[in-house]
């Protein structure tokens, strides 16, 4: 069914049979607003107030929404009413699956940052109705540009808008072209360069001149953190000559995979979890190795089953653990660091290993690790979480849809899916299999599709899909008996994983890296798709068009 979006377009329909063939093509006229709809967007700019029955998104609390004098009033039915003038701008981002559901995305004001607010309208005429509206009075919401524009350094996964930290360099480095805020640093460089008369010698340096000059692959000091604004790193001061070795050791080697062009680097070793190792530190000696023993790996296993588009359950079991690194130094003696962990409040439940952790003050996040050494490669689980109740932020939305044709004894699948618009980084290793007991064969599947003709199972797989506009759609057409088409499967069982972020975008940030930088000043990141499945609608028709 055209919504408000569609305004101004076409609609074209491509129909084939269940056995292939031709499409028929029609091409409808331009959608206009009717008139019954464009009555109603007339008085509503005559009049001085207009309201709007609406349900919170995902809890279903009801609240009111108020347009009058240029500002838009949302009140709950519990807590605090919220103002917003409409010349800050408003977007309106309507659902692709729900027909009552869409988001207002309300733009930066002196008191309050951008932010993305989820409703339910009472019907879809009544979403159309606002949306139109409010594209008619008001300016489009421009993207944040950095999580450092909203004045915090969090960001949340369900806002729409908000910058969200997704891999390691998300925010740039400090080649950037991003401007600093606030007060400038001096320029310090590190090399001085002079232009000697002709015929003057270059000459040597003392030992003691090259024991106080800087070290090539020193580490920089400590980066400012994301919520400060800053883009810059601190100043790095000249280690001593007899932590020279030490020194030249990476503090904070990235995780972001190479460009699949290139050959990967020799000096990257993959972990046994499968994610990039930091790259070897450049030293001495070829036969020297890392420092770091240990790197804080964070990892959400994602329960959910939906009936159709309804959210059924949804919850995140998050883990962290301390992983060992391959080729890093022999642990031979106790190993002690500390960490804390940011962006908790999404979480719940925290369970330590109180055997190897020891939370350093209750009223913090703030903890202290004591490992003895290891007998096996195993990591160490450090603490477990879940998500919060009544927080389901969806990454990868599911709609399968079941058609028959019963007079020739052939079924329809249809699926769509679509990646949450804030994984800039996009899902990978994505897999959508069902299983249609009753089909005798597959007679067509777009695009194509593993088909066990043993199990009956179907499988399609796509190694990475980023955030899009549209849903992608994938058809596959089963043949049954005749008069007998195949049964509704159930349920479709989707995978995907996503590297650089969790869901609940808990992050640890190591604070005392040990002695001599036993943990590393990376963290691993991610999230995998556990028990996630989706039941199968019964069929909404008796044609498989």
């Amino acid at each position: 069914t055209p919504n408000a979006d569609d305004v101004g377009k076409r609609l074209r329909v491509d129909v084939v049979g269940p056995y292939g063939g031709n499409p028929v093509i029609a091409t409808s006229a331009q959608v206009s607003v009717g008139s019954t709809l464009q009555a109603q967007l007339t008085k509503m700019g005559k009049t001085s107030k207009s309201a709007f029955a609406l349900r919170v998104s995902p809890t279903g609390e009801a609240a009111q929404l108020e347009l009058s004098k240029g500002v838009l009033k949302i009140k709950p039915k519990s807590g605090k009413a919220m103002k917003h003038p409409l010349p800050a701008g408003v977007t309106v981002t309507l659902d692709a699956y729900e027909e009552t559901a869409f988001s207002l995305t309300l733009g930066r004001t002196r008191d309050a940052p951008q932010q993305s607010l989820s409703y339910t309208a009472e019907s879809a005429g009544f979403r159309d109705l606002l949306a139109l509206y409010l594209r008619s009075v008001t300016k489009e919401v421009a993207p944040t540009r950095s999580a450092r524009d909203d004045g915090d350094g969090g960001g949340e996964f369900l806002d729409d808008q908000k910058k969200v930290p997704t891999s390691f360099n998300d925010f740039g480095t400090p080649d950037s072209d991003d401007e600093a805020e606030g007060e400038e640093e001096a320029f310090r460089p590190a090399i001085e360069v002079k232009i000697l008369p002709a015929g003057q010698e270059i000459a040597a340096p003392s030992l003691h001149q090259l024991k106080s000059s800087f070290i090539l692959g020193a580490p920089p000091g400590r980066p400012r953190s994301v919520a400060d604004g800053r883009r810059s790193s601190d100043t790095v001061d000249s280690p001593p000559a007899k932590h020279a070795v030490a020194a030249a050791l990476p503090s904070a080697p990235t995780s972001v995979p190479e460009s699949p062009t290139q050959p990967p680097s020799p000096q990257h070793r993959p972990l046994r979890n499968g994610t990039a190792a930091p790259p070897a530190a450049p030293t001495r000696s070829a036969q020297r190795k890392e420092a770091a023993a240990y790197q804080l790996t964070v990892q959400e296993t994602i329960t959910a089953l939906f009936d159709g588009a309804k959210v059924r359950q949804f919850k995140a079991i998050g883990e962290l653990h301390a992983a060992q690194l391959e080729g890093a130094v022999d642990i031979k003696e106790l190993s002690a660091f500390k960490f804390a962990l940011e962006r908790t409040d999404k979480t719940s439940n925290l369970q330590l290993n109180g055997k190897v952790l020891r939370r350093q003050s209750e009223s913090t996040f703030d903890f202290a690790v004591a490992l003895t050494p290891p007998s096996n490669n195993e990591p160490v689980p450090l603490l477990r979480y879940s998500s919060i109740p009544n927080w389901a932020p969806i990454p990868l939305k599911v709609v399968p849809q079941w058609s028959l044709n019963s007079a020739q004894g052939a079924a329809r699948l249809v699926v769509l899916i679509l990646t949450h618009p804030n994984l800039k980084q996009g899902l990978r290793d994505i897999a959508l299999r069902i299983t249609v007991p009753d089909a005798k064969a597959l007679i067509s599947a777009d695009p194509n599709a593993i088909w066990d003709e043993e199990t009956h199972e179907l499988a399609w797989e796509l190694a990475h899909l980023m955030p899009e506009k549209a849903p992608r759609r994938y058809t596959a057409t089963f043949r049954g008996s005749p008069g007998a088409p195949p049964g509704t499967p159930q349920p479709l069982r989707v995978q995907f994983r996503c590297e650089g972020t969790t869901l609940t975008n808990l992050t640890p940030r190591p604070t005392d890296r040990g002695r001599e930088g036993q943990l590393s000043a990376s963290v691993v990141r991610r999230f995998v798709a556990g028990k996630y499945e989706i039941a199968v609608p019964p069929p909404n028709g008796s044609a498989a068009s």
